[in-house]
């Protein structure tokens, strides 16, 4: 079964988290994804600190052991149609989170994330917490 990792994880994972490497080994790391999405938010983040240099190696080396999936226009779609339903219910989820169970939805991967809170709210999204 594919796997799309949340940021958050992939930030777990980077720290060396032992829970979240276990459950990668035992998965099989060729079924472990990242999106695009969650690459830009890691560059944020790696911009942001006071380690830029460090850290851009540092997600250099890791990114490239990983599978890097894209937001398409057939994600854009699923997109557009998951936003107006969240507007819909008056609980609108952030962008960048409803891109990201937008590749996971179009991949049919399930999304590990620790913020299953809102989330769960996207009942076709399949959903597991590793931490």
């Amino acid at each position: 079964m594919p796997y799309l990792l949340d940021t958050d994880i992939y930030i777990y994972l980077a720290a060396g988290n032992p829970r979240i490497r276990e459950k990668i080994e035992e998965v099989g790391e060729e079924n472990i994804f990242l999106s695009a999405v969650s690459v830009a938010e890691i560059y944020f983040g790696a911009f942001r600190s006071a380690r830029v240099d460090d850290n851009m190696k540092k997600i250099r080396r890791n990114l490239e052991k990983l599978q890097i999936l894209n937001f398409t226009r057939h994600t854009a779609k699923i997109f557009g149609r998951l936003k107006a339903q969240a507007m819909g219910t008056g609980q609108p989820i952030a962008d960048l989170d409803l891109a990201i169970a937008s590749i996971a939805i179009l991949h049919q991967h399930t999304l590990v994330t620790h913020n299953t809170r809102h989330f769960s709210r996207l009942p076709e999204l399949l959903l597991e917490d590793w931490t």
